[in-house]
């Protein structure tokens, strides 16, 4: 099989929390590295699930050896692919590791940390969290591979340290592909490098859980359309696979709780508890899953399924006045592209007027409800359901104000 080479830094990292990492924070960082180049550098093909067999170079491979399993059926569930790991030894030391930290600049600690995108949820929940804990310091944990997406980054961290002085810190995580040939775009693994790199840095600052702000219907993501295969739903912050995840890194000796708040919270729920004086920092969010566009002032299309859900979630929470203007083109107002904003809608529809507290049922039309319920029924599970009909009638509220956008629909606040 193909795979890229990749390109990772912990200068950044190291530099920040003035630490030398262990050799198996290291290795975490770079095994995942490796296996989202062998994800990204292979093609699906017309039926979806592929066979996987991936080799990965480590220093620590007796504890490899014992989270292999675990990281397998994890990668599985996370992809829907057939991974076979194959643990090789010798691994070259990065730089960072042999670099000492005698004299110490920094006085406080980090106490927590969290992965931050730069996309709207991360801030939100940045924002809310750091509010809400005043005695918390935040380590932001960003994996980039685009310095357009880098800068959004800094600029939110900066936005946010202006704020909350001395409590915000960015812990940036350059990767990039050398040469990767362009045949697999679905990135199903990047769960994985941002879950690896987040409890590796966690496990540097001697800190034991990693934040995941991420909303309730996206953690969960209920697939749009019935014939959506496994992996075309993205699972990467579902909450079993971040368990399985957890578990994996656990049994390779880095123990660390992966967290998600608000998963009980439709993202307009958590929007609203964004900070009144930190709302203006919602426009400085992307949420596009073209990001950027090649577009003179037009950063977002506007209409792919992560703006709708943006658009939609900003409306509800009575937020509109700090959105981005840079849309190419919204279906909330003037444009005709309404596939997912109507595929979304029915959605809704259907969330809003029959889901129940019945588990099994739910998931017969949305399978993301019982993956690793294993047939037991639970509050958790209950609170999902609760969310989404929260969700439901949400958009119910959007088109019952709105006569021209469910006249589009063809779904009338009467129908």
């Amino acid at each position: 099989m193909v795979i890229a080479q990749h390109r990772v830094t912990l200068s950044e990292v190291a530099s920040a929390l003035e630490e030398r990492p262990s050799s198996l924070a290291v290795d975490l960082i770079n095994l995942a590295a490796q296996l989202y180049a062998a994800d990204r550098s292979n093609r699906r093909g017309r039926f979806w699930k592929r066979c996987l067999r991936t080799p990965v170079i480590v220093s620590e491979l007796d504890a490899w050896s014992r989270a292999r399993r675990y990281l397998e059926e994890a990668l599985t569930k996370l992809t829907d692919d057939e991974w076979q790991v194959s643990l090789i030894q010798g691994r070259q030391p990065f730089p960072e590791e042999r670099q000492p930290w005698l004299l110490k600049s920094k006085e406080h600690a980090l106490t927590s940390v969290a992965l931050f995108s730069g996309g709207l949820d991360s801030f939100a929940g940045a924002a809310s969290w750091l509010e809400d804990h005043p005695a918390e310091i935040l380590g932001l944990v960003s994996v980039s591979s685009s310095t357009v997406t880098g800068r959004v980054q800094k600029d939110l961290v900066s936005f946010l340290s202006d704020s909350f002085p001395d409590r915000v810190y960015q812990l940036r995580v350059p990767l990039n592909l050398i040469d990767a040939p362009d045949v697999e775009r679905s990135q199903r693994s990047r769960g994985l490098i941002y879950t690896a790199t987040a409890t590796a840095i966690a496990n540097c600052a001697g800190v034991d859980r990693v934040l995941v702000f991420e909303n309730g219907y996206g953690a969960i993501n209920p697939r749009l359309l019935q014939y959506q295969e496994g992996a075309q739903a993205n699972k990467s912050t579902h909450p079993y696979v971040l368990h399985l995840l957890e578990v994996a890194y656990r049994m390779a000796g880095l123990a660390c709780k992966i967290e998600l708040p608000h998963v009980t919270e439709t993202k307009a729920e958590l929007l609203k508890r964004i900070p009144d004086r930190l709302r203006a920092g919602i426009r400085l969010s992307v949420s596009c899953d073209s990001f950027p566009l090649r577009i003179k002032e037009s950063k977002q299309c506007g209409y792919c399924g992560s703006c709708v859900l943006r658009q939609q979630a900003i409306r509800v929470a009575g937020l509109g006045e700090f959105d981005r203007i840079d849309y190419l083109s919204s279906p909330f107002r003037e444009s005709r592209r309404l596939r997912y904003l109507a595929l979304m809608a029915f959605q809704a529809k259907q969330l809003a007027e029959w889901i129940t507290s019945d588990v099994e049922e739910a998931a017969e039309a949305w399978p993301e409800l019982a993956v690793g319920l294993d047939g037991q029924l639970s509050l958790e599970r209950i609170e999902w359901l609760n969310m989404l009909h929260r969700y439901g009638l949400e958009w119910q509220r959007i088109v019952a104000e709105g006569a021209a956008l469910g006249a589009r629909l063809g779904w009338t606040s009467h129908s």
